[in-house]
């Protein structure tokens, strides 16, 4: 009988620990997601600027509304032209927030894929190539010793 009760009380407490667990784990990490809407004006930086912006001013949020919240993630995705692609992820614990809150230091950047995908780079070619480049080829060939203009 002594093993049944050691074996009963091992599943309960087993139990209680799974789901204490489970509850303080979904309380740890709280999570968001952000879309920011680009107009036809604005650059890739002042899009990426309000990116930062906004993660910063979130996180800010909710440590201050959320006191059991001891670790939160941003995820900020930008929209342009119909094109949605993630800009940045900051993910920052409340001991580090208070220590450092300067929003770079947690934050994952995706800036050189977010600019080509949303198409922020679509300059047309240039229709000359720059000064530097052209150079007669007679002025090339003229100090060649083996270079004969018959």
């Amino acid at each position: 009988m002594n093993i049944y009760s050691r074996l009963f009380w091992g599943a309960v407490l087993g139990l209680i620990s799974l789901v204490i667990t489970i509850s303080t784990a979904s309380a740890e990490l709280l999570e968001r997601n952000f879309i920011l809407d680009s107009d036809n004006g604005q650059s890739f930086e002042a899009l990426l600027q309000q990116a930062q912006d906004l993660a910063s001013q979130a996180i800010e949020q909710e440590f201050a509304n959320n006191p059991e919240t001891i670790e939160v993630s941003i995820t900020v995705l930008g929209e342009h032209q119909g094109q949605i692609v993630p800009l940045l992820r900051s993910q920052v614990t409340r001991v580090q927030w208070q220590r450092d809150s300067r929003i770079y230091r947690w934050t994952r950047y995706f800036a050189n894929n977010s600019k080509v995908l949303l198409g922020f780079n679509n300059r047309p070619a240039p229709s000359k190539p720059p000064a530097y480049l052209e150079m007669p080829r007679r002025s090339r060939l003229d100090g060649d010793p083996g270079f004969r203009d018959d």
